[in-house]
């Protein structure tokens, strides 16, 4: 009976140490699963605010491409207004009652010796030979008239022995353009 005693003893210590093991087991299992569900959570709550952050950085892109498409658009109008404005400024020049006085303020300008040769528009009558006469008088030149006409919209061309100065109207035009067009944008645009 002694031994059966210690038989049943071994298996009633070797059933609470099995108990023991299970229940630690258990309990360690538990233990994994709570920490593998928190960090689990974690991802998630991570990628959420990747995916957040994500589509905040696309929206802020979408708009910032918008801003510069809009921007571009904005410049390409202005800079449609500013041809129109040159546009109607080169045309009530060219028909203004001060063209002559505009083409005798150039030829100040221009003229070096009074010897030089001008060229002027193919369908421009107003330049006439006795608008030069007169000039020539006044000044003591002698500006000659080509038989040559340029293929110019007004003004004129004005050669002489070492080179050709382009008076015509575009030119001069694109001169007082490029002279002009910051401040005339200020004063357009509140730049």
């Amino acid at each position: 009976m002694a031994l059966e005693r210690i038989i049943e003893k071994i298996k009633k210590d070797a059933e609470k140490k099995r108990k023991e093991i299970i229940g630690e087991a258990e309990k360690k299992r538990e233990e994994i699963l709570q920490e593998a569900r928190k960090k689990s959570e974690e991802i998630l709550k991570r990628a959420e605010e990747e995916k957040e952050k994500l589509k905040e950085a696309r929206v802020r892109s979408f708009i910032g491409a918008k801003k510069i498409e809009l921007n571009a658009q904005l410049l390409k109008k202005k800079r449609e207004i500013l041809d129109e404005v040159y546009k109607e400024a080169f045309s009530s020049l060219r028909g203004s009652e001060h063209y002559l006085e505009l083409i005798k303020f150039l030829l100040d300008l221009l003229v070096e010796k009074g010897d030089e040769e001008i060229i002027l528009p193919k369908n421009d009558e107003r330049i006439t030979k006795d608008f030069i006469i007169k000039i020539n008088r006044e000044k003591k030149w002698n500006l000659r008239i080509s038989e040559r006409k340029a293929d110019i919209e007004g003004g004129f061309l004005l050669k002489s022995k070492k080179r050709e100065i382009d008076a015509s109207m575009p030119r001069i035009m694109e001169i007082i353009k490029e002279e002009t067009e910051v401040e005339v944008s200020k004063i357009l645009f509140h730049d």
